[in-house]
């Protein structure tokens, strides 16, 4: 019998059969390549949904005591043994293709969309991420302003040396490392800031920096501190996130009115302008991975359905998860103008 015969043909019957396993990996794959950086803050991958609250140990820096003969070991008062974070998110991406099973069934075809759909969720899941910077500007400790007086009432300035190592001396006085030990803390930054800190010395010069190769998204490292840019971090704006490349320009991450505000914690606007020469600030923040806390299904769910009435495919893609602060300490944020230093 010719072989031909005994190969099921690919019909649109069949390819609704594999189409969403197929999508799922690849979905996910996109998700996480384009998510951020899983250095920046602590994250749970599990099976959950919207209204579940995920169950974490916490624990605080404990103490030793005098150990005396022959007596019971005393047992610290540990107040933080459970921490929650409460499923608070389900998001969804759509897409509708025309019925064209190459797209389901060739790699290089439906590519482009795997990719659109999975940077949609990474871009949304990271958004809530940087919301959380509300949390942490509510906490004046942890806040080192660029500006001619030091406060957001000044002058704002670019990026410089001077306020990177005075968040550096905010976190190693909350004794978040070890001693002078830099290598968990990261700084997340703008494209801007970013470009202000090529012109300090002691992020480009070769005297300064470990040689070590640079994982992707890193830019390089200074004080012993990796440096991430991300265009998801920029000018604190009401207009300056947009929900996909049509969507209506609304409030960045961590400014009131935005879809990214802390939810699970109490939060203040980020900055607009610095008050004294009236230019936009951008908010980097420097942290320690467990400044966050975040929960996220372990891969997003991806559905597809026949329309009839409009011949196309509908691929659906969600995801659930939750996010809110660990460690308030663990984090201060830097905010510059936009200039160049």
């Amino acid at each position: 019998m010719p072989q031909e015969l005994l190969t099921p043909q690919l019909n649109v019957q069949r390819g609704a059969q594999f189409v969403p396993e197929i999508w799922l990996n690849e979905i996910q794959a996109f998700r996480k390549s384009r998510q951020i950086d899983a250095s920046c803050c602590l994250q749970w991958a599990a099976d959950v949904k919207k209204g579940d609250v995920f169950h974490i140990p916490r624990v605080n820096e404990l103490g030793v005591e005098d150990k005396a003969l022959d007596t019971g070991v005393a047992l610290q008062n540990i107040q933080d043994t459970d921490y929650t974070i409460s499923v608070d998110t389900d998001r969804v991406s759509a897409i509708g293709i025309d019925i064209m099973l190459d797209a389901h069934s060739s790699y290089d075809v439906r590519k482009p969309y795997m990719m659109a759909m999975g940077y949609a969720l990474a871009k949304d899941f990271s958004g809530s991420i940087l919301g959380l910077r509300a949390a942490i500007y509510n906490t004046s400790a942890s806040n080192v302003f660029a500006s001619s007086n030091g406060l957001i009432t000044g002058n704002g300035t670019a990026m410089t040396y001077a306020t990177l190592l005075t968040a550096q001396r905010i976190l190693l006085e909350n004794d978040v490392e070890d001693g002078d030990d830099l290598s968990n803390l990261v700084l997340m930054c703008s494209p801007a800031q970013a470009t202000s800190l090529m012109s300090i010395n002691q992020f480009i010069s070769s005297d300064y920096i470990s040689g070590r190769p640079i994982p992707k998204g890193m830019i390089g490292s200074i004080l012993g501190i990796d440096v991430f840019r991300t265009n998801l971090i920029g000018a604190n704006s009401l207009t300056g996130w947009k929900n996909g490349f049509l969507g209506v320009p609304e409030p960045t991450p961590g400014v009131t009115g935005s879809r990214y505000f802390p939810r699970q914690d109490v939060g203040l606007s980020l900055p607009l302008t610095f008050t004294g020469n009236s230019k936009v600030v951008h908010s980097a923040i420097l942290c320690q991975r467990e400044w966050a806390g975040a929960v996220v299904t372990k891969k997003p769910s991806v559905t597809t359905s026949f329309e009839n009435r409009e011949q196309i495919d509908l691929h659906v893609a969600r995801q659930a998860y939750g996010a809110k602060l660990y460690r308030p300490g663990h984090a201060v944020l830097i905010h510059t103008s936009n200039d160049i230093a």
